[in-house]
């Protein structure tokens, strides 16, 4: 997208430009997964146990 703003010509992003932006990208799954750890370990820390579902 900036070689076609630079060069005013609007061009398909080709594999060049990906494993370009992939140099400058990082992994952000793990504070993600941390994120989602926290969440799952204290959301119902304070809720009462529901009585578990019977099937009929």
């Amino acid at each position: 997208m900036a070689d076609s703003i630079r060069t005013v010509v609007v061009r398909s992003v080709r594999m060049p430009d990906i494993a370009a932006a992939l140099t400058q990208t990082r992994p952000s799954t793990g504070p993600w997964f941390e994120s989602a750890r926290n969440v799952v370990e204290f959301a119902n820390y304070h809720r009462p146990t529901a009585p578990p579902v019977v099937p009929r």
